[in-house]
């Protein structure tokens, strides 16, 4: 049997009780199928409608740190590490592979928690796109241990500029910088996917991702979309942060725009855009927020 549409999360072992809670999340505010992807493991995530225990090779220095704590004891990937970088290059892979099980799908970080308004991201997909629809980032240009960004029309200081160069990518058609924490993909985006892939694993990126692929899968998703000149996509859909940004994000309400608030923290246009929280790790934090989201004055 296929679905018409799944969500679709991934993981390692590591982080079996985060992507639980993500799980769980979306199960609170849709009834859409979860598909959870395990690398390298055999274990079940209890939240999801089937587990697939994924094998690919992902070894790299083991003596690697892969994450990097916050003060508040959250974390986050380090984004110089060769391992992290062959975990996060199978979300192509992952992804063509729901597919086959569900004619849309929409993947979602599993560091996110839902909102009820979730399952719009399959409105705002074009069905027919041979392209994902990635959400809107919160800049369009980043910047990374003092490289990135952009004067004028000068580009060849961009952090996607040497993996442009690699490909002989123009980056003038660039518009939007798009973000890979939630996408959705249908059956004609396998070529895109594919690509994708490929590009991901060019000798050169693999070698040294930390130049190449700064932000892994997202900077070649960018330049891949760079290259085609594909503008379309979804709008501004999240929110990074945790339990505090819920009642901050409610305080400051919706205006129609998108909201720049602080370094990292931008609201969406309208509330019923605003489809998860961003970041945090911390699952007992994580089942907090979806208590909090389930109350009806905190998920207007």
């Amino acid at each position: 049997m296929k679905y018409p549409k799944a969500y679709v999360l991934y993981a390692n072992e590591n982080y079996i009780d985060i992507v639980n809670a993500c799980a769980k999340s979306i199960k609170t505010f849709s009834n859409l199928p979860v598909f959870v992807y395990l690398l390298n493991c055999d274990k079940a995530v209890l939240e999801a409608d089937k587990t697939i225990n994924w094998e690919c090779d992902i070894d790299a220095d083991e003596t690697e740190e892969m994450y990097l704590k916050q003060s508040d004891s959250n974390f986050y990937v380090n984004r110089a590490s060769k391992r992290i970088y062959r975990l996060i290059k199978e979300r192509p892979l992952i992804v063509k592979h729901a597919l086959k099980m569900a004619n849309l799908v929409c993947y979602v970080d599993c560091d996110s928690i839902a909102t009820k308004h979730i399952d719009r991201a399959f409105k705002l997909f074009n069905e027919h796109s041979f392209y994902p629809f990635f959400s809107e980032g919160i800049y369009d240009f980043l910047m990374m241990n003092g490289r990135g960004g952009a004067t004028g029309n000068d580009l060849s200081t961009t952090l996607e500029h040497p993996a442009c160069e690699l490909f002989g990518i123009n980056q003038n058609n660039r518009k939007r910088y798009r973000t890979s924490n939630i996408f959705v993909a249908g059956q004609n985006c396998i070529e895109f996917l594919d690509t994708w892939y490929w590009m991901m694993i060019h000798p050169k990126i693999l070698a040294d991702p930390e130049l190449y692929a700064p932000f892994q899968d997202e900077t070649i998703a960018n330049c891949l979309l760079f290259k085609h000149n594909f503008q379309d996509g979804l709008p501004y859909v999240y929110t990074n942060g945790g339990l505090d940004r819920i009642d901050e994000v409610l305080n400051i309400g919706f205006n129609g725009s998108v909201q720049y608030i602080a370094q990292w923290f931008k609201i969406p246009a309208k509330e019923e855009d605003l489809l998860l929280f961003h970041g945090e790790k911390r699952t007992a934090e994580m089942n907090k927020m979806i208590e909090k989201l389930k109350k009806p004055n905190q998920n207007k």
